[in-house]
């Protein structure tokens, strides 16, 4: 299990309470390696809302 799992399994157990969050991993552009570029960040920014709002109406 990598660290980043291991992290997010520590702090949400249960799966289902977890946001799933849709981006095509092959639009995203890394400025340095490790930080997302402005138009890639609008992007992440963008699929949180969506993600967010549909989290929202599950409820």
């Amino acid at each position: 299990m990598s660290i980043r799992r291991e992290i997010t399994h520590a702090a949400f157990p249960d799966s289902n309470r977890q946001l799933s969050i849709e981006v095509n991993r092959s639009e995203l552009r890394w400025a340095d390696g490790v930080h997302l570029d402005e138009r890639s960040a609008m992007i992440v920014a963008q699929a949180t809302e969506r993600a967010l709002a549909f989290a929202r109406t599950v409820k």
